[in-house]
């Protein structure tokens, strides 16, 4: 689009320039923009077209839709920047909405305004869907978003995140031997000799691994708790062996004590960027702040659809 040779802006012109930096042309397109953005910034899920064209196909009438929300359902979207004027938008813009969509296979409507809307205006809306051949309209409230917005509001996100951790370096392991095991060993070995062993799996009486440490080890660091250690045995409930040198002893079970440790690490989640838009429904079930970084996120495509890079 080409940028704009008339310095008397509306408020959402002026507002649309200070977010990309020109203003279009043709009267209205600067809001009409900022709605479709706003529209697919509050649920990325859609798909969100500006400035379309579609042919009733009852009286071959072709409509200008300022937006189009594909979804589940598909929306007809008006916007209206009545800022130079200062005025609320009335009834016979969400009627003249109510009529084309009587003419077209769109499910529901929207009127989007920067300036709010009249008594008469929210009635007609919220009979809308009542009414015979009527399709349900939505009023929108986007415009700039004011000091008195942001009241209540949460701007930044504190996470405080505590990592609980089995010390094994300093873990204490105990093989309970058998009556018989302990005699076999008394056997092989004489009384005061030091064995040196690598204690890496546990086995069944054939030789089969039935657990490795690696696999107990994982288990066990996921039920301690911070600055506690944990405590107890395992292997006591089937046949469980050791092997030291080239045999295998059975042990009744293995005690452990194991201790826990902590690390806190805290994370700051800042909003991106300053508030900027406001986006909020008649109902209050949408009440959504934009910042400028989300905005300049919006790229239009030839064919009006909006994409956030």
């Amino acid at each position: 689009m080409s940028k704009d040779k008339d310095s008397k802006h509306t408020a959402m012109e002026e507002f649309f320039k200070e977010i990309y930096g020109y203003v279009p042309n043709k009267k209205g397109t600067a809001y009409e923009l900022i709605v479709s953005a706003a529209l697919k910034l509050i649920d990325e899920k859609n798909q969100v077209f500006s400035d379309q064209r579609i042919r009733s196909a009852y009286s071959k009438q072709i409509y200008q839709l300022d937006s189009l929300i594909k979804s589940e359902f598909s929306t007809f979207v008006e916007s209206k920047d009545y800022t130079d004027k200062n005025k609320p938008v009335g009834r016979p813009d969400v009627s003249k909405l109510a009529g084309a969509l009587s003419d077209l296979n769109i499910d529901k409507g929207t009127v989007a305004s920067a300036t709010g809307f009249t008594k008469p205006a929210k009635e007609y809306a919220k009979a809308s869907g009542q009414m015979t051949l009527g399709k349900e309209i939505d009023l929108l409230n986007i415009r700039p978003a004011t000091e008195e917005d942001e009241k209540g509001r949460i701007k930044t996100i504190h996470l405080k995140m505590i990592f609980c951790f089995a010390v094994f370096g300093k873990a204490k392991w105990t093989p309970i031997f058998t009556s018989e095991s302990q005699r076999k060993l008394k056997e092989n070995y004489s009384v005061g000799t030091s064995i040196p062993m690598k204690l890496d799996n546990f086995y069944d009486s054939q030789g089969n691994i039935v657990k490795s440490i690696f696999d107990l080890t994982t288990e066990l660091s996921t039920q301690g708790n911070s600055g506690e250690s944990l405590s107890g045995s395992w292997g006591k409930d089937q046949e469980t062996y050791i092997l030291i040198g080239s045999e295998l002893y059975e042990i009744d079970s293995l005690a452990y004590v194991i201790p826990f440790d902590e690390i806190v690490q805290e994370v700051v989640i800042e909003s991106n960027g300053k508030a900027a838009l406001l986006v909020k429904n008649e109902d209050g079930s949408l009440d959504k702040l934009l910042t400028d970084m989300d905005l300049k996120r919006i790229h239009i495509s030839d064919n009006g659809e909006v994409k956030i890079k």
